[in-house]
């Protein structure tokens, strides 16, 4: 009944007149349920929340509120975890393009029901957790953040230990990978830092400036760093280079 008078009343709203809606609809009982020493009632009001932002499709600001809200009120509580978790997916659904602060705030979430589930519930807790951790650490890799990745590859393995996962392994294998691949870079990095310190010092060396090319092209498959290096002097070498390998195979074939 609530949330139908939500969306009779409030259709198409900007944030600030969200805000003042909010007040106007649910400001006294926010403030009373925030004084309040118990967290009970936390849990409770965020499922009115959610429940009133269930049918504001048409007024996506007042709907976003009310879920950040039904977030904020219902973490207090273990009774409100859930609640909390369904809100996250609302905002996923009708707001997509903000997909990394809706995983910040699902993480936190499932970390708080894992981490205060009972005993009879850790397990599923767990592995909703894990799944989540492993879903951001996917996303960290793809934005090119490997420290970020390997830290969640750090986090989930306890979780993923305790609960006897099948991708206890995978965790290793990619937590491995990962840490490799670290590596490697971290000595490219250095190494494309001695030969553009070397060029540097001479820009007339030639052997230094195609060291720097054959770096940008065979190590990095960068052939427009590669090119910007080019000058007269390599192209003459190379040329020079090219003839004399052109010679040396045509006096073998004996022509």
């Amino acid at each position: 009944m609530l949330a139908a008078v939500c969306v009779m009343v409030w259709p198409n709203h900007l944030r600030a007149d969200a805000e003042s809606d909010y007040e106007m609809l649910f400001g006294k009982e926010d403030k009373t349920v925030a004084a309040s020493s118990s967290t009970a009632d936390d849990a409770a009001f965020a499922g009115k929340l959610l429940e009133a932002a269930g049918s504001l499709r048409n007024s996506p600001e007042l709907q976003r509120l009310l879920c950040q809200k039904a977030y904020e009120f219902g973490l207090r509580n273990p009774a409100g975890h859930h609640g909390a978790i369904e809100a996250v997916k609302v905002l996923e659904k009708a707001f997509p393009d903000e997909k990394p602060t809706w995983q910040e705030m699902r993480l936190k979430a499932l970390e708080l029901q894992y981490r205060q589930a009972p005993r009879s519930a850790r397990k599923a807790a767990a592995e909703a957790y894990l799944t989540a951790i492993l879903d951001r650490a996917d996303a960290q890799e793809a934005a090119g953040q490997q420290e970020e990745a390997a830290a969640s590859y750090t986090k989930a393995y306890p979780i993923a230990n305790y609960n006897r996962s099948a991708l206890l392994g995978e965790i290793v294998a990619r937590r491995k990978d990962l840490a490799q691949r670290m590596a490697a870079e971290a000595r490219a990095q250095v190494r494309l830092k001695m030969l553009t310190a070397a060029l540097e010092r001479d820009p007339k060396d030639v052997s230094a400036r195609e060291d720097l090319i054959r770096f940008h092209l065979l190590e990095r498959d960068d052939a427009a760093a590669a090119g910007k290096l080019l000058d007269v002097d390599v192209l003459d070498h190379l040329v020079i280079g090219w003839q004399r390998y052109v010679s040396l195979k045509e006096r073998r074939l004996g022509f």
